[in-house]
């Protein structure tokens, strides 16, 4: 529907544009150039009858999660792709997609809760030192999506690395 709004608004502008350039020149236009004016109008009018589209045609939408990590403090650089929060957030987000495999429209916050809260607490059982020098932050976001677009997100959890 995006194309049809940014062809309407080009063809008012190119109207109007034209328009504005043949007045000077001929303050009444000859019969054969309002009819040549009134073209891409009644084009314009027509055109959503033509492009109309069902419901069935647009996407639903749906409920799908993904992590962000983002450093403590604002003046840190930012977090190196091979941290250890990077190499968990991957494992974590292996574990819940193994839970919720793919999309759906009414998500499972519980599973995708439950798989990532197992394997952060088996990160700091094996890393118990870990907790003493947090910098970074992994946010569990719960993305409202129209296709593979991200429409909206809030973030459900947040994972202290």
């Amino acid at each position: 529907m995006s194309y049809v709004k940014l062809f309407f608004v080009a063809s008012c502008v190119l109207f109007f544009r034209n328009r504005r350039l043949c007045v000077p020149e001929a303050p009444r236009p000859a019969p054969h150039l309002a009819a040549l004016l009134c073209v891409p109008l009644l084009l314009l009018v027509s055109l959503p009858l033509l492009t109309s589209c069902d419901k069935s045609d647009e996407p639903e939408f749906t409920v799908d999660y993904f992590f962000t990590v983002v450093s403590g403090p604002p003046d840190y650089e930012p977090v190196p792709k091979s941290d250890v929060a990077y190499t968990i957030t991957k494992k974590m987000k292996e574990s819940f997609r193994k839970e919720y495999p793919k999309a759906t429209v009414e998500g499972n916050d519980g599973a995708v809760l439950k798989a990532c809260d197992l394997v952060y607490l088996n990160f700091l059982q094996e890393h118990p030192e870990a907790v003493q020098y947090f910098y970074c932050e992994a946010r569990l976001n719960r993305a409202r999506m129209r296709g593979s677009i991200v429409v909206s997100y809030i973030t459900i959890k947040r994972y202290n690395f």
